[in-house]
């Protein structure tokens, strides 16, 4: 509560019973801590229980560190939910795309352009249906109606 570092309120402003528990909490860290004797908690506790405004309680403050910690960095911002999900669904699907294009092409310079009974298609045909199978299925795996 001091003034300089522990609030940014006037040292004038009136304490609320809040501020108030608050400088009693602390306190009993800094004596948990080893920082304060019995004695000097329970004159400082005295005080803290008596004080009319904020610079009183920073006053009880001025020899003891701040136990908050000091403000760091701004954290990254968080990824859109959703977005790993969505990444997970379509990286299959472009996976299989990519085969059955490497299939077109080897179905359609491989053979000169003759693939068989089919042509073409006898390669490329199982690729699209896997690849129409994956496009329907829903987030939780099964087809969708």
């Amino acid at each position: 509560m001091n003034a300089g570092s522990r609030s940014y309120a006037p040292a004038g402003m009136r304490a609320s019973d809040a501020d108030r528990d608050r400088a009693l909490t602390e306190l009993g860290e800094h004596f948990k801590d080893g920082r304060l004797t019995s004695e000097e908690l329970d004159e400082r506790t005295t005080q803290a229980l008596g004080a009319r405004t904020l610079g009183d309680l920073a006053q009880l403050m001025t020899d003891l560190p701040d136990l908050r910690p000091a403000p760091g960095p701004a954290p990254a911002p968080a990824a859109a939910p959703g977005a790993g999900v969505a990444l997970r669904r379509v990286a299959p699907l472009l996976v299989v795309i990519a085969i059955a294009a490497v299939a077109v092409l080897v179905a359609g310079f491989g053979h000169g352009g003759h693939g068989g009974p089919l042509g073409g298609f006898g390669v490329v045909l199982p690729v699209l249906i896997i690849v129409r199978i994956l496009a329907m299925r829903g987030s939780s795996g099964r087809r969708r109606r």
